[in-house]
């Protein structure tokens, strides 16, 4: 049965047939989004694939290519991103011909997988650790996004105990508005070769992460879509800033959100990752923000941020496959780094 179906890449497909896949696949905003920037999101067309059965889409899948910083060795990455299988066509081990393309993109191949998806990579033989934090700092707790996806009693005691945390919201807006930062300010006019160079000489070779040269912050963020919604901010000295922070602001229905996309440099600076941070949160107190959510894999990070009110926080499996055995042990083992704007966590929307 395998040997009938066809692997191609995005360019081999007919516009308006893909089209129809990613709306009816990933829903409006989703699929209109990887319609009109799916180059854009993937690195390029030939970096995602489709597998034809009678000439209908029957499964779908792309990666997003990245450098892996590991002990300080860049090493070239992919994330794995948006696989799926049509209902009728699971079982023929379609996830074998995508396998076969992403093989000779990178050895190394990283994801985010939901918790089904995470054992089913175990089994595969990958690696999976579930250390990582997705962490919230509910501004307006009675509009947060979550409660959105929550009925019946569940929702209902839910949303009676986030309608409680109004007084102390409140409060905290409050001293949010009010914060006079120390050296962190707003740049209007970032340069990519700037932050890639404040990224490069604070590289600590003990941290895995995501390298943040030139190239990736220029596709990353200056070309993004929706440049327009992104905010980046420096902390230190004028002349030999010390860490960067790039936020995105969504507005859903009902919600305003802050996506802290990235933050990078001297992160074992407590003081000047504390000031970008409450600047961050007093822009969006200006900004009316009903939530600010960021990743954070470090546990010193997590520290930080619970001390500034982000009390609301869910596990965030994390996995990986390298034929490598030091690489494998180095993710199993190392702290790592990775931020909302890794692999397809900063959905469009």
């Amino acid at each position: 049965m395998e040997s009938s179906f066809k692997l191609v890449t995005a360019r081999d497909l007919e516009p308006k047939q893909l089209e129809s896949f990613m709306h009816r696949t990933y829903g409006p905003v989703k699929g209109a989004f990887l319609t009109r920037h799916g180059g854009w999101w993937y690195r390029g067309e030939e970096q995602r694939w489709a597998v034809l059965a009678n000439q209908q889409i029957a499964a779908y899948c792309g990666v997003i290519p990245t450098v892996c910083r590991m002990a300080g060795v860049p090493q070239a990455a992919v994330w794995w991103v948006d696989l799926f299988v049509a209902p009728e066509f699971r079982g023929f081990g379609l996830q074998r011909l995508f396998d076969q393309a992403i093989r000779h993109r990178a050895d190394l191949k990283l994801g985010f997988p939901n918790r089904l998806a995470a054992r089913i990579h175990l089994r595969h033989g990958w690696g999976v650790r579930e250390d990582f934090r997705m962490l919230l700092l509910p501004l307006a707790p009675t509009r947060i996004w979550p409660l959105r996806a929550i009925h019946g009693l569940r929702g209902a005691v839910l949303k009676a105990g986030a309608g409680a945390l109004g007084p102390a919201a409140r409060w905290l807006r409050g001293r949010l508005s009010n914060y006079a930062p120390r050296s962190a300010r707003l740049v209007d006019d970032p340069n990519s070769a700037m932050l890639a160079e404040l990224f490069a000489r604070h590289q600590d070779r003990n941290i895995v992460t995501s390298e943040r040269d030139s190239d990736f912050i220029q596709w990353r963020y200056l070309d993004a879509p929706y440049r327009g919604a992104m905010r980046f901010y420096l902390a230190g000295p004028p002349d030999d800033p010390r860490v960067a922070l790039i936020s995105r602001t969504v507005d859903r229905p009902g919600c305003r959100m802050v996506r802290i996309l990235d933050l990078f440099g001297a992160l074992s600076d407590r003081a000047l990752l504390r000031d970008v941070l409450l600047l961050c949160l007093r822009d969006s107190v200006h900004d009316q923000a009903d939530q600010v959510t960021m990743l954070a894999t470090q546990p010193a990070l997590r520290g930080i941020l619970r001390s500034i009110g982000f009390v609301a926080g869910a596990k965030v499996p994390f996995c990986w496959h390298s034929e490598a055995a030091e690489t494998a042990a180095l993710l199993q083992r190392s702290t790592c780094h990775f931020c909302l704007a890794d692999s397809d966590h900063d959905e469009p929307g």
